[in-house]
């Protein structure tokens, strides 16, 4: 899906932690219990896929429930008593769709506006579904996407590793 801007395609990450791998596991753990229900402290709820395998997604979110921003990730430790943690963050499905619809929706006037020679649609309706649509598209899902990964980056205190 490289047509799509960067905002919309999965992001490979991966970071260092300080801490061991059981450390992180339990500040995790931590964190899931904490996070269940009512408690917003940290806008983070997640589960262990696996033994050293997460899911984390954030608790309050535009969009669809299903098809959430989330991160999903794994550990392995380091040799220098440290964590590595390979993740990708995966973008909200609903803004990709969303922004494909107003690409087409734009092709679709353009239809229009040849067949009915209606020149206030040009003017109007193809701004705002070629630009204006995608740029407010584009905005919400880039703001989810570094909302979601600097809550990561902080709350665990993980430095990010050059690729």
């Amino acid at each position: 899906m490289k047509f799509l801007p960067r905002p919309l395609r999965t992001q490979y990450m991966e970071y260092f932690s300080t801490k061991s791998v059981e450390q992180l596991k339990a500040d995790m753990q931590l964190l899931f219990e904490q996070n269940r229900g009512f408690n917003f402290s940290v806008n983070m709820a997640g589960s262990f896929t696996g033994s050293n395998q997460f899911t984390i997604k954030p608790k309050m979110q535009l969009g669809v429930k299903n098809g959430s921003t989330f991160i999903k990730g794994q550990f392995s430790a380091d040799g220098s008593n440290g964590t590595i943690i390979k993740c990708s963050l995966i973008p909200n499905t609903t803004f990709s769709i969303l922004f494909v619809v107003c690409i087409l929706v734009g092709f679709l006037l353009i239809g229009q506006v040849i067949k009915e020679h209606n020149h206030t649609l040009l003017w109007i309706g193809l701004p705002s579904t070629w630009l204006l649509a995608p740029a407010v598209v584009l905005g919400i899902n880039h703001f989810t996407n570094e909302g979601l990964r600097q809550t990561f980056e902080t709350t665990f205190d993980l430095s990010p590793v050059a690729q």
